[in-house]
């Protein structure tokens, strides 16, 4: 799992570019407004979904999977998404705070979850259907 480094609201990391929208700062920028638009190998680019909004860093990528971080006032979100397709694989339960990976586990405020070898989360987390 890698955290990509946003510049001028895109990262480019193992093959993956992630174009996050307009930042709501561009000389400090903490959030990107969307649309989330991902490009993948010799894959089309393509849009996420709409529900998926205001990015904040960690943008984090393993396996092929987007980890994106978002805040709608005081709730926020982590997605999982297939970097290929754009598909929502998975949601967190809202939560506060901050967002981090170590260890093999993504931390959202005072929630985590444990990723297995193929970065998708384990014990209890279901992928999004």
């Amino acid at each position: 799992m890698v955290a990509l480094q946003v510049v001028h609201s895109r990262a480019t990391a193992r093959g993956v570019t992630v174009a996050l929208g307009a930042a709501d700062d561009t000389a400090h920028p903490a959030a990107w407004q969307g649309p989330v638009t991902i490009s993948a190998g010799a894959a089309p680019a393509c849009v996420v979904g709409d529900e998926v909004a205001i990015v904040e860093a960690p943008v984090l990528l393993g396996r092929g999977i987007l980890y994106l971080p978002t805040y709608s006032g005081s709730n926020n979100r982590v997605y999982a998404v297939d970097s290929r397709s754009c598909r929502v694989l998975w949601r967190s339960g809202y939560f506060n705070g901050a967002t981090s990976f170590s260890g093999g586990r993504l931390s959202m405020g005072e929630k985590s979850a444990r990723l297995d070898d193929n970065c998708h989360p384990v014990r209890g987390m279901t992928m999004a259907r």
